[in-house]
C-alpha cells in the first residue's frame, strides 16, 4: 500500500496540473462558509492550523477561506504543509520541517476560499497531525483570515512572526482545507459527520458505497444517533423501502456538498415524525430495532443546522436487510 501510495504521489508531481480536477480530501471547520469575523493577519506573521488527515493522502492544494474586511487588504501570500514538532503539539521549527508550500496571488472575489497548489505534492499520513499555514505578503499587506466562533471545538492554531512557533488556543474556528486530484472524484453517499451520525451495528459507509447491514431474523440490530453540537435541534428521519440511490443516479446533492441518498421517488417513503421535524429535541439515543420477520428499510437522519448553507445536517445513509 505505501508503495503504491507514493507512485500516486510521483505520478502527480510528474503529470501537467494546470487543467487538472481537484476535490477536497479533508481539512479544518471546512463544511460551512459561515463567517462571524476575519482576523487581520499582517506581512510576515504566518498562522498555522492544525490539520489531522483520516486517511493517507496526496496533497496537492492548501487553501484557507478569507472574508472581506475594512481594516485590512487581501492580496495573496504563501500557503504550506508542516510537520509538527515531536515535542510539543506545535509546528515543527526543525530544518525541513517545512514540507511544501505554494504561492498565491488572490484573485478571487471574497468571501472565499483561496490558495494555492503546493509546488510539490506531499504524501500526508492518516491520523498523523499536521500544520497548514498562510502567511500575508507583500509587506504591509495584510490578510482577512475568516472564522466562526460557534461550536465547541476551538481550534489549536499558532503564530510565527520571523521567530519559533507560538501556540494558542482560541475559540476562533479558522477554516483551512486540503485538495487533490486523487480526491477529484465526486462523492456519491453521505459519509457519517460528528454533528449527525446514524448507525446499525457500527457499520459504517463510505462515500462510494453506503452501510449495508444485513441481520438474520430475530438477531441483533443496534442503532446509535447522535450529534457533537446539535443536541436540541430539529430533527427527523427519512424512512422507505427502495434501495438507496447514489449522488449521480437519484440522490439530490445540498448546496453544501452534504448527500440526500433516499430515493425522494420512494412511494412507501415516510418519516420517524409527522409533520416532519416536529418530534422531541434531538439528543443522543441508543437502542434495538425489531428483527421479529423479514424486511427491508433505507434510512437517512436529518438535523436542523442554520450554520450550514443547506440550513441541515445529515448522516450517512443506510440499508437495512432482515432475512
Amino acid at each position: 500500500m505505501a508503495r503504491v501510495l507514493t507512485l500516486v504521489v510521483v505520478l502527480i508531481a510528474a503529470a501537467p496540473r494546470a487543467h487538472a480536477q481537484m476535490g477536497v480530501c479533508g481539512g479544518v471547520n471546512h463544511l460551512t462558509t459561515v463567517s462571524t469575523g476575519s482576523w487581520g493577519l499582517p506581512a510576515a506573521r504566518t498562522l498555522a492550523v492544525r490539520f489531522t488527515p483520516a486517511t493517507t493522502i496526496a496533497a496537492e492544494r492548501v487553501e484557507f477561506y478569507f472574508a472581506p474586511s475594512i481594516l485590512t487588504v487581501q492580496s495573496g501570500g504563501t500557503v504550506g504543509i508542516v510537520q509538527q514538532s515531536a515535542t510539543a503539539p506545535l509546528p515543527s521549527n526543525a530544518a525541513g520541517s517545512v514540507l511544501a508550500t505554494g504561492q498565491w496571488n488572490g484573485t478571487m472575489t471574497l468571501p472565499a476560499w483561496d490558495g494555492a497548489t503546493l509546488t510539490t505534492p506531499i504524501l500526508l499520513t492518516g491520523g498523523v497531525s499536521y500544520w497548514l499555514t498562510t502567511t500575508a505578503s507583500p509587506v504591509a499587506v495584510h490578510q482577512a483570515v475568516s472564522y466562526e466562533d460557534t461550536g465547541p471545538d476551538a481550534t489549536n492554531y499558532a503564530l510565527m512572526t520571523g521567530g519559533p512557533w507560538i501556540g494558542v488556543i482560541t475559540p476562533h474556528r479558522f477554516k483551512a482545507r486540503v485538495l487533490s486530484t486523487a480526491c477529484g472524484t465526486a462523492p456519491e453517499f453521505q459519509v457519517d459527520q460528528a454533528e449527525a451520525s446514524a448507525t446499525v451495528n457500527g457499520v459504517l459507509g463510505t462515500s462510494a458505497a453506503p452501510a449495508m447491514v444485513t441481520v438474520a431474523i430475530g438477531g441483533l440490530a443496534g442503532y446509535s444517533l447522535s450529534s457533537t453540537t446539535l443536541i436540541g435541534a430539529p430533527w427527523d428521519i427519512a424512512i422507505g423501502v427502495l434501495p438507496l440511490v447514489p449522488a449521480s443516479a437519484g440522490g439530490f446533492t445540498l448546496a453544501d456538498g452534504q448527500i440526500v441518498n433516499i430515493d425522494l421517488t420512494d412511494p412507501a417513503l415516510t418519516y420517524l415524525f409527522t409533520p416532519s421535524f416536529s418530534g422531541f429535541p434531538f439528543v443522543n439515543l441508543g437502542g434495538t430495532l425489531g428483527t421479529a420477520i423479514p424486511m427491508v428499510r433505507s434510512f437517512q437522519m436529518g438535523l436542523i443546522d442554520p450554520a450550514t448553507a443547506s440550513g441541515f445536517r445529515v448522516s450517512q445513509p443506510t440499508r437495512l436487510i432482515v432475512q
